[in-house]
Formats: C-alpha cells, sequence, structure tokens
C-alpha cells in the first residue's frame, strides 16, 4: 500500500510536470506523500511548494534528489524566512528541528504536530489564520506576531517562556497554564480580558492596543516593563508590583508622548494612558481581590484604613466602629456565607476564607452615602464600589473530571460542613469502586445534618460497637424507618445498589428525616 501511494504521488508530479492537467487542478499542491522508511525525495510528492522544495534541496548532502534518515535527523535549526514559500507541508519529515524561523513567507497555516522537539518557532508576517502546536510541549518561545490569528491555543505548551503574539485579531488569551512565561507581548489585538493570576514569574508585559477594562497585577511581583496603553482602562494598581511602583514614585516621568505618560526607574518601566490612575498604596482604595481556594485557609491583603469594619454584602451598608488596627475576627457576611471572615494584623486587613467554603460567582458591595460621609470626616479617600470574584471550588481529585455529570456533587459533597465524604487518597476519589452499605449509610446522615439518634441499643448484631463512624447513621436509619436490615443484621460491608441508594433518599425526604 505505501508503494502503490508512493507511486500514485510520483505519476501526479510528473503529470504535473509535464503540463497534462487542466490549470486549475495543478495550482492545488498535492498532499505530501509517505516516504519509504530510508529515504524522503525531494520532488513535489513530499514538498509541494517549489520555493521550499528549493530550500531544503541544501540538506541533501549526497545530491541523490533525497533525504535520507540520517540527513534528515542532521537538521536541527531551520531558518527559511522571506522565501516566499506558501507551504510547508514536508516540514513533517524534519523531527529533530529544535528551531524554526519560517517568517516573512506567504503561509495560511502552520501544522508542526510531528516536530515535538521543537523548542523555538517563529512564524510573525505571514497570513497565518490556523496554527497547531498542541504536540509542542518542548516549547519555550513562540513568535506568531503580524498574522491574521484569532484564536491562539497554548495550553499545552506548559514550558513557554516568552510569547509574542502581536498585531493579529485575538479575542482571548488564555495563558493560566503557562505558569513560566516571562515575556508576553500581545499588542494590538482585541483582547477584552487578559488573566495573569497565574503567570507569577512575569517580568514583561505588553498588552496596548486592546480592549482591556482592567488589569490585575495582584500576583505579578515579578514584572518589571509593562506597556499597557490604548485600552478601557480607569485605573491601574501597582501597589503589589515593586518594580513599576518604584518607577512611578521615584523614577522619572515622561509626558512628552502625546496621550500617554511613561515612567522609568533603574529598576522599572511602565506606560500607561495620560487617563488613568495610577494606584501605588491601599491605605486608601478599597479595590477587589481574586480569591484562591487551592491551599487550604488563605490570608489575602486587603487595606488598611484604620477602621473596624463588618460587612453586609448585597445590603447596601457597613457597619463602622472606631478605630484601632488590632481588632478582633469579625463575621464577613457573603450572602449567607458566615465562614468568610475579615480582620486586621499589623495595620492591614485580611480576609479569611476556609478552604472549604463553596462560593461562585461575583460579589459587589457598594459603599452607602454615610460610609461615605464617615470616611471623608476621618480623612480618608473611597471608591464606590469594590467587587470580590470567586473561582469554582479547587478540585483535589484527579480521577474527577470536570463535564461528568458527577463533577457538581462530589464538590458538594467534598466541601460539605460537615463533610460528607472525602476521597479513598488524599487525590482521588474513587470514581467506578463500589461502595459499602455502611459508607453510603453514613454519606447520607451526614449530607442530612447529622441527626442525633435516639436509639440507645442497636438492633443490629452486626452493628454494635458505639464508636463506629457509621454507628449512629445506622441508629438514624432504623428509627427514621429508611433501612430496617435484614434477619437482624444491617450487612454494612455488603456492597451498596443504586436502588438501594435510590430507595434510601426517597424514605429520607418522604419522612423528613433531616435535622433541623
Amino acid at each position: 500500500m505505501k508503494h502503490m501511494k508512493k507511486l500514485l504521488a510520483l505519476l501526479l508530479a510528473l503529470t504535473l510536470a509535464c503540463g497534462l492537467l487542466p490549470a486549475a487542478f495543478a495550482a492545488a499542491p498535492a498532499e505530501p506523500a509517505e516516504p519509504d522508511a530510508w529515504e524522503v525525495a525531494i520532488n513535489a510528492a513530499y514538498f509541494p511548494d517549489a520555493n521550499f522544495r528549493a530550500f531544503v534541496k541544501q540538506y541533501d548532502t549526497d545530491n541523490n534528489d533525497s533525504l535520507s534518515t540520517a540527513e534528515l535527523a542532521a537538521v536541527k535549526t531551520m531558518g527559511c524566512s522571506a522565501k516566499s514559500i506558501t507551504t510547508l507541508w514536508g516540514i513533517e519529515y524534519f523531527t529533530a528541528l529544535t528551531y524554526l524561523d519560517c517568517g516573512s513567507n506567504r503561509l495560511s497555516a502552520l501544522d508542526l504536530s510531528r516536530n515535538t522537539a521543537l523548542t523555538w518557532v517563529s512564524c510573525s508576517g505571514n497570513h497565518v489564520t490556523s496554527l497547531n502546536l498542541s504536540n509542542n510541549t518542548a516549547l519555550t518561545h513562540l513568535e506568531c506576531a503580524d498574522n491574521q490569528l484569532t484564536s491562539l491555543d497554548v495550553s499545552n505548551n506548559t514550558a513557554l517562556k516568552a510569547l509574542w503574539c502581536k498585531n493579529n485579531a485575538l479575542t482571548s488569551l488564555d495563558v493560566s497554564k503557562n505558569t513560566a512565561l516571562t515575556q508576553l507581548d500581545c499588542f494590538n489585538n482585541q483582547l477584552t480580558s487578559l488573566d495573569l493570576s497565574k503567570n507569577t514569574a512575569l517580568e514583561t508585559l505588553d498588552c496596548s492596543y486592546n480592549q482591556l477594562t482592567s488589569l490585575n497585577l495582584g500576583e505579578n511581583a515579578a514584572l518589571r516593563q509593562l506597556v499597557c496603553y490604548n485600552n478601557h482602562l480607569t485605573s491601574l494598581d501597582v501597589s503589589r508590583v515593586p518594580f513599576l511602583k518604584d518607577a512611578v514614585e521615584n523614577g522619572t516621568k515622561d509626558s512628552s508622548d502625546s496621550g500617554r505618560d511613561w515612567y522609568s526607574s533603574a529598576q522599572g518601566v511602565l506606560c500607561v494612558d495620560k487617563t488613568v490612575t495610577i494606584i501605588t498604596d491601599h491605605s486608601t482604595d478599597l479595590g477587589g481581590f481574586t480569591f484562591d481556594f487551592r491551599s487550604g485557609p488563605v490570608e489575602h491583603p486587603g487595606f488598611a484604613i484604620g477602621l473596624e469594619l463588618v460587612v453586609m454584602l448585597n445590603q447596601g451598608d457597613i457597619g463602622m466602629s472606631s478605630g484601632g488596627y488590632n481588632v478582633s475576627l469579625l463575621d464577613l457576611d457573603l450572602d449567607g456565607h458566615s465562614d468568610v471572615r475579615i480582620y486586621s494584623k499589623n495595620g492591614t486587613f485580611y480576609f479569611y476564607v476556609d478552604a472549604r467554603t463553596n462560593l461562585r460567582g461575583t460579589y459587589t458591595l457598594t459603599v452607602s452615602e454615610a460610609v461615605k460621609n464617615a470616611f471623608a470626616s476621618n480623612g480618608i479617600d473611597y471608591y464606590s464600589s469594590f467587587t470580590f470574584q470567586y473561582p469554582s471550588p479547587w478540585n483535589p481529585f484527579t480521577d474527577v473530571k470536570e463535564g461528568k455529570d458527577y463533577y457538581d456533587a462530589i464538590l458538594w459533597a467534598y466541601y460539605h460542613d460537615p463533610q460528607v465524604t472525602a476521597g479513598v487518597t488524599a487525590t482521588t476519589f474513587g470514581v467506578g469502586k463500589a461502595v459499602k452499605r455502611a459508607d453510603a449509610m453514613f454519606y447520607l446522615w451526614v449530607a442530612a445534618g447529622k441527626p442525633e439518634p435516639t436509639l440507645t441499643k442497636s438492633p443490629f448484631t452486626d452493628v454494635s460497637d458505639p464508636k463506629a463512624y457509621y454507628y449512629k447513621a445506622v441508629m438514624w436509619a432504623w428509627e427514621n424507618g429508611i433501612d430496617k436490615g435484614a434477619d437482624g443484621m444491617f450487612n454494612g460491608k455488603s456492597d451498596c445498589l443504586r436502588e438501594t441508594v435510590v430507595l434510601w433518599m426517597y424514605r429520607t425526604l418522604q419522612g423528613k428525616a433531616l435535622a433541623e
């Protein structure tokens, strides 16, 4: 079959060369043929683009019009820029490539899925609308500027350190998986948001000429250079970015550039529109904060205003009491989530969030007129509102995949207070494993609120230890008619059938055997 494909491809190439096909058919390049194991012929079957075909001829060291396995493996770097190449079909045979520069050509698509050794790719200055880098996990540098990309997937390129994708038509850019990223240039796209919360190593960023309305730099303390003019920003908080804060507070300011200001110091450079308010100190700011539930109870620096706050969200006011930074732990009520708290330490307010709190969505607090007046009387500036944005709960289980019908249910059980169930290990839930009757009843009892049973003696001969974790659950089930066992036994070590679980749930809800 391989030789038949090769023969057909060669016949097609000869036919094209002899001009025996109509011009319209001849204009479409043949898809590259499958090479013999030991050679790739340098012809139209394997390299449809004439310019690329002429370029790869230099790698034919024995001048036999074909590339052997050894000749292909010897090619580690390839610079074929500005050759008027329209397609790189045939690049897949160069599997040892680590560096590729194919910029300033006429490429409309680029598939490098077989070139898995690549660490550096430059394809800027083409007409590329599709770029497949899904298999290029070793990639550390990507230049794809000045193309026609409307989307760019770099989620598999976790080793990426530098990304230059300016002058495209990107409407979104997800760099959350690129935690090693130190350089990002997304100048002149159509981005409306840019999440940099995972890019803690980022040092330089140019996101000018986009449509950003906000830019959160709270996790980018390593950032040294930021250029973000020509967006829709009204304010920019650099209080947690030491190099940029130093540029604003201690550097020089150049306002000669029309419409924008340049701040520079020995450590940092910042360029923003003149209309943007730059925040360098949170002592007078009630700006928004994002909380991360990945590592247990968290402390997130808030603001030091010299007042004790009890925050009631979505109720239009803030209760305040007089002075003092070292205040006691106070409840912060987020739509009934009383396990979110605010406290003060060393002049800075902190929000404390229990790691098992299941918060979703965005919560906004509006400062009342009374509070504004109280702020003003104490010489404190204020903002009219600020927003807390909470991510979905962290999933600790590798076998619980998002999108599955049980995903939310398992996280609910894990984060429920009291916890309904953990996993079989710290990182696996045990999806697909059978559950024992004792475990299933325990889960149901906890979900019902752990109501105290009134029985003082077990009716089951196989449930006799009051210290067993499932003892109260089984007692509760018996006295509420949820399960009476069989022949005086509960059989807690037996597998629990699906229909049994549904029956127990039905009896629980019908009998309202729930804790108050």
